[in-house]
């Protein structure tokens, strides 16, 4: 399958076809001047000289020119970087080619602006900046060109020649004042993309544990849930309290309370597979979600977070361990439960295990 253009590659595009209706309409335009002065008996010069100096060389430039930014852009040999630089490129030496052949025109020497104007868009100061060279160069060298024609005897050659430079200069310096102002939207932009995502994150994780909180937890939940419906997936939920938990609080004081619930909390992150949610529902009771998960592996894994909870000691209470109750229920495939219906489910299957001696997990 193709890969679907970046906006810069589809800008490329756009130019060099721009350049080839360029090519198109300034060959259709010699034509019907050719044949008019012919016709009239105005050609100062022989047919086949106007021909070639007129029609062939400007629009063999032009093809040429097309050809290479082309065979460049779908070359797999080149950078992007380069790859920029060629339809602009292209662009400028068909600005030369036109304002060389056609100096009769003065205004024709305005074309060696097109460069500067396109290559803006890229947003790179660097690339502005040699391009900007590049169009100098060309406008010295079409009015040298001028200049010596034979046929050239416009008198103010030089100072349209400058005022052209000033402009490009303008130009030039607009393309960099766009990049910066551009620039430094972007970064705020981002700056405040990145402080809604902090501010996001906070809204969503608990501060002490870390994990998930009440919010995150149903959002994470209904998800799952209409994952599972449509992928046919199995889907079980623990629901998990500290036993006793009161006690600890009263007993030794809540800082050393939160130090119990950040214990649990690293247990279970551990040990819970990567694919598992794990929250903190509220208080002392918390909650994980085991996508892809049937209630006997969900099971196997709290009771493994159990038992390493139940032997942690504590420098605070040496003599005395704090346990778990956990309650599990699987999601019926046949009749999904909304979010809050699973977790009432999951509730009262823990405060079973709670009422028939605590410390165990219960799966149903």
């Amino acid at each position: 399958m193709e890969k679907k253009k970046t906006r810069t590659q589809l800008y490329r595009i756009n130019i060099i076809h721009i350049l080839i209706i360029i090519t198109l309409i300034t060959f259709i335009t010699e034509i019907i001047v050719y044949l008019d002065l012919n016709l009239s008996g105005r050609l100062s010069v022989t047919p086949m000289n106007y021909l070639i100096r007129y029609i062939i060389i400007p629009d063999a430039v032009n093809i040429i020119s097309i050809i290479v930014a082309l065979w460049v852009d779908y070359s797999e040999s080149f950078s992007e970087k380069i790859k920029n630089y060629s339809p602009v490129v292209a662009a400028g030496f068909m600005s030369l080619g036109i304002a060389s052949s056609h100096n009769f025109f003065i205004t024709s020497l305005c074309g060696t602006l097109i460069p500067v104007i396109l290559v803006s868009v890229y947003g790179d100061r660097k690339m502005i900046r040699n391009i900007t060279i590049m169009s100098y160069v060309f406008l010295a060298i079409a009015t040298i060109i001028a200049k010596y024609d034979s046929q050239k005897t416009y008198k103010y050659l030089y100072i349209d020649s400058v005022v052209i430079g000033i402009i490009m200069a303008a130009a030039y310096l607009c393309g960099i004042t766009t990049v910066n102002l551009v620039k430094e939207n972007f970064e705020e932009i981002e700056e405040r993309i990145l402080k809604e995502q902090l501010l996001t994150e906070q809204l969503l994780h608990d501060q002490l544990t870390g994990l998930y909180n009440h919010t995150a937890f149903y959002r994470c939940l209904e998800k799952e849930i209409e994952e599972c419906e449509k992928a046919k997936k199995k889907l079980s939920l623990a629901v998990i309290d500290i036993d006793n938990f009161k006690r600890v609080n009263d007993i030794y004081g809540h800082e050393n309370g939160n130090i119990v619930l950040i214990h649990l909390a690293q247990y279970m992150k551990e040990i819970c597979e990567d694919s598992s949610v794990v929250c903190r529902y509220g208080g002392e009771e918390f909650a994980v979600i085991f996508p892809n998960t049937d209630r006997e592996k969900a099971k196997e894994i709290m009771e493994t977070v159990r038992r390493r909870f139940e032997r942690h000691n504590y420098m605070f209470m040496p003599q005395h361990h704090v346990t778990i109750s956990c309650g599990i229920c699987e999601v019926d495939l046949n009749n999904l439960d909304k979010a809050d219906e699973l977790f009432k489910k999951a509730d009262e299957i823990m405060y079973q295990a709670k009422n028939s001696g605590k410390n165990q997990v219960i799966a149903i």
